[in-house]
């Protein structure tokens, strides 16, 4: 079993998330020969970059400027300032901020920061693998108060096929890692899950009241299809101002409460399911 994984994560959770960002940053020392063991999680030596970085991200969150918070949060060139938005991600998962769409960016970022560093020691993967479980569960929690019941099995199946090689990978791991994950995940929800914001608009809105919203505004354009798929494929944008309902907390409360006490066995079976599905012939 990977060294990272440990129960002490149930209780320091920001530790670990702090521990696996130094981590990077050695890695990213020994790929570019610049410092990088400089963080800007709280008990670091903060780099330049952490301030301008962090001014730039809480605007954009504060603002629910989505299109420009996931501009600002791509690559573009400058691996400090890209470290400096990892670890200001990481900053707002385990305070409950910004919801599903910070959840699902760390988990990309882990994951590719996995990928990149995978040959240097230790394997940043079971973080992406880690936080894209995170992601499925805050799906499962807090999809139950969209009014829209459509919208988080829309993003199930988006997160399915944007962190498929987390979860594949994730399969392939011992069942004792897989036991560590599930019950990390779960105690995860545990601690964050009651910090995180009430009516998560990015998850909400991405059913069919938001498909059927945007064809009665007439706002259906024609996307290219993908090589070897034929017919036509058409795109459905919410008219503006458009936002997402919700249902009352006497409806989602109770259901939220039996989701989150069978949380650790849907996840089980989800694991399981793909490493049945990897053994089949």
């Amino acid at each position: 079993m990977c060294c990272i994984f440990d129960r002490r994560w149930l209780a320091h959770l920001g530790a670990i998330l702090a521990l696996s960002l130094a981590t990077a940053g050695a890695a990213a020392e020994r790929l570019t020969g610049k410092p990088g063991t400089v963080t800007c999680l709280p008990g670091g030596t903060p780099r330049p970059a952490c301030i301008a970085t962090y001014a730039k991200l809480d605007k954009l969150l504060a603002a629910k400027d989505w299109g420009g918070l996931g501009a600002a949060l791509s690559y573009s060139g400058d691996l400090d300032a890209y470290v400096a938005s990892i670890d200001w991600l990481s900053e707002q998962v385990t305070a409950g901020r910004g919801g599903f769409f910070v959840v699902t960016f760390l988990a990309r970022d882990y994951w590719m920061l996995g990928n990149d560093m995978a040959a240097l020691g230790g394997d940043m993967r079971l973080n992406g693998a880690l936080m894209s479980l995170y992601a499925l569960s805050v799906i499962q929690t807090d999809g139950v108060e969209c009014a829209d019941r459509s919208s988080p099995g829309a993003r199930t199946g988006q997160l399915m096929q944007l962190r498929r090689e987390a979860f594949l990978f994730l399969g392939t791991q011992s069942p004792e890692v897989r036991s560590h994950m599930i019950a990390t995940v779960v105690g995860m929800d545990r601690k964050i899950g009651p910090l995180r914001a009430h009516n998560d608009e990015n998850l909400c809105n991405f059913g069919m009241d938001r498909m059927s919203a945007g064809i009665e505004a007439g706002l259906t354009r024609e996307i290219p299809n993908p090589g070897g798929y034929v017919g036509k494929t058409v795109g459905v944008d919410a008219p503006p101002g458009w936002k997402p309902k919700y249902r009352p907390p006497s409806e989602y409360e109770p259901e939220k409460a039996k989701v989150r006490q069978a949380l650790r066995d849907t996840l089980t079976t989800f694991v399981d399911s793909i490493v049945k599905a990897k053994a089949a012939p």
